[in-house]
């Protein structure tokens, strides 16, 4: 397992107890009396293992998780502490006092990890566009690309993988068996090189249009080879909902209109090598 996956793991388990803690304060208003101690034999005690598993999951993912969902952790970690493991916190006053704080955690961190999915199309839409106009202001990196362009859709994906990763951004492709392939050095991406170096992972599929006629089906060669994708590689870094689908090609085209499969957006994106006309969007 991942990072996120143990979150979400970890997220669950939180929100079981939270609703087993409200549904029994819930019976307390047709019967006060907690005759058989629910609250100190079950329910506090799944709140102090919840504690220690939070704190297990920061000193396991600390180094690569999105600083503000540490951040968030650490906070937690530090105020909760006392109440989730102090041993004069009991009965019914006791277990609010400790669901409370975990309710409010869930609710933080979720949003944290959920917002690192927003930053990371947010990231790759800016690396496109810097892609795109970085060619267009830069005759050396012009020339560069047109070179590639000669040589194939291997050096542009090569070209493409490198300025992506200066956005901090490691792009990968899917090979014919279906696994996730490093653009650079066309082996199975390597998880702890990827943890170590950028901040999400992102799908692309590259393909040279050498005619406008050409974008569609490449368009579709394109798809079909990034719906392989089925399973994640990293998950605490790879952005879940966004396929990147490029078009390569001399002069800016009409790229086909992007569209959502299964829950993933397929995002077409167009990148002229030596435009003579204006971009058209």
């Amino acid at each position: 397992m991942n990072w996120l996956d143990d979150a979400r793991a970890l997220d669950q388990r939180i929100r079981g107890l939270v609703e087993a803690g409200t549904f029994f304060i819930a019976t307390l208003a047709l019967n006060s009396e907690d005759a058989y101690a629910v609250s100190d034999r079950y329910l506090s005690p799944e709140a102090r293992r919840i504690f220690e598993e939070v704190v297990a999951f920061h000193q396991r993912y600390a180094d690569v998780l999105p600083s503000a969902a540490s951040n968030a952790i650490d906070r937690f970690i530090d105020a909760a502490k006392p109440l989730m493991t102090g041993g004069d916190v009991k009965k019914l006053e006791g277990l609010k006092a400790r669901l409370a704080p975990l309710a409010a955690f869930r609710a933080e961190l979720a949003y944290h990890l959920s917002d690192r999915e927003a930053v990371s199309r947010r990231m790759s839409e800016r690396a496109f566009q810097h892609l795109q106009r970085r060619i267009i202001a830069d005759p050396t990196e012009q020339a560069r690309w047109t070179e590639a362009f000669k040589q194939g859709e291997t050096a542009c994906e090569k070209l493409g993988a490198v300025h992506l990763l200066s956005h901090g951004l490691w792009g990968f492709k899917i090979s014919a068996a279906g696994e996730a392939t490093d653009l650079i050095f066309a082996e199975l991406i390597d998880g702890a090189v990827v943890q170590s170096a950028a901040e999400a992972l992102v799908l692309t599929e590259w393909k040279l249009v050498r005619q406008g006629s050409q974008a569609a089906s490449q368009a579709e060669h394109a798809h079909r080879q990034a719906s392989r994708y089925a399973r994640g590689v990293l998950g605490g870094l790879e952005l879940h909902g966004y396929r990147y689908l490029v078009l390569v090609s001399k002069d800016f085209l009409h790229p086909p209109e992007d569209f959502t499969e299964d829950n993933v957006r397929y995002r077409h994106i167009n990148i002229a090598v030596a435009p003579k006309s204006p971009s058209k969007g």
